[in-house]
């Protein structure tokens, strides 16, 4: 099937709104299909498209992007198209179930992450899915737009996670000003009612780069020990090379650290480390 426009709807930008097209294309060998999303305000022209098969695949393609799956599967049910109306009931049952036996209740993702920030006097939060936060780990730009009152009014604002560098995080709201600059390791997350850290959650999801670059950001700013590093340290007793897999040198009370530059690491840290070049290489580092 070649792309065919299928739903419009409306996005927010850091000042105003625009309409985004959302098209849809299939290939004949493998039957995977393709979404495409075209930003089209003259000021903010964008394209992206995104690789889908699953009803889980196109339902996580829509939370990111703030498109309502119910009304995007509605457009397809009703277009003029059989496969395209097949796949519209299909996603629609998958992310779907029945609340009578003449009603369909949607059943949205279940938003069980919060990530926090405030400006002013404020605090601000951002809810999403665990599948979306897990993508926000491991690097990948997300876009979210959430509502929030101020002095009785309700507004919408921007998160951006990842969009300048990797741990970035810009929030935006409605009237063009920022709200936030900085980076995720700055914001409070709860994951499940349970509060935890970036760090934690890149031991868990994200890179060996992505890890070692969050654990040098809080050196330089929480132990005022920025790099270059002569030597890191594994739970404030074992002194190592500088860098991931580095030989042990000795312990503490024998080596004279006084006037060099050390990364402070816990062992669990170093392990993660270990872990993730592991999945990322195949093979742990020699150490």
């Amino acid at each position: 099937m070649k792309k065919t426009l299928v739903f419009k709807y409306e996005i927010m930008s850091s000042v105003c709104e625009w309409p985004v097209e959302v098209s849809i294309s299939q290939s004949k060998k493998s039957g995977m299909w393709t979404l495409y999303f075209d930003y089209v305000d003259p000021e903010a022209k964008a394209h992206e498209k995104h690789l889908v098969q699953t009803s889980e695949e196109f339902e996580s393609v829509a939370e990111e992007r703030n498109m309502d799956i119910d009304s995007f599967c509605h457009a397809l049910i009703s277009s003029n198209n059989a496969d395209l109306n097949k796949l519209g009931l299909h996603i629609k049952m998958e992310t779907s179930k029945p609340d009578t036996l003449e009603l369909i209740k949607k059943t949205k993702p279940i938003r069980s992450v919060a990530v926090c920030v405030s400006w002013g006097n404020e605090q601000y939060k951002c809810p999403m899915s665990e599948k979306t936060w897990h993508r926000i780990v491991k690097g990948k730009l997300v876009r979210r737009i959430e509502h929030y009152q101020y002095e009785g009014k309700k507004y919408k604002s921007e998160w951006l996670f990842n969009s300048e560098s990797i741990s970035s995080l810009v929030v935006n709201y409605e009237d063009g000003g920022v709200g936030f600059d900085g980076f995720i390791s700055d914001a409070l997350i709860w994951i499940r009612d349970e509060q935890t850290s970036w760090i934690l959650e890149l031991m868990k999801y994200g890179s060996s780069d992505d890890l070692l670059d969050a654990l040098v950001e809080r050196s330089t700013n929480q132990d005022n020990s920025p790099p270059p590093y002569e030597y890191w340290v594994i739970e404030d007793s074992f002194v190592c090379e500088p860098n991931i897999g580095g030989q042990l040198i000795g312990e503490i009370p024998k080596i004279n650290l006084d006037t060099t530059r050390l990364l402070r690491i816990s062992q669990d840290e170093c392990d993660s480390l270990m872990e993730a070049v592991c999945r990322e290489e195949g093979t742990y580092p020699d150490t």
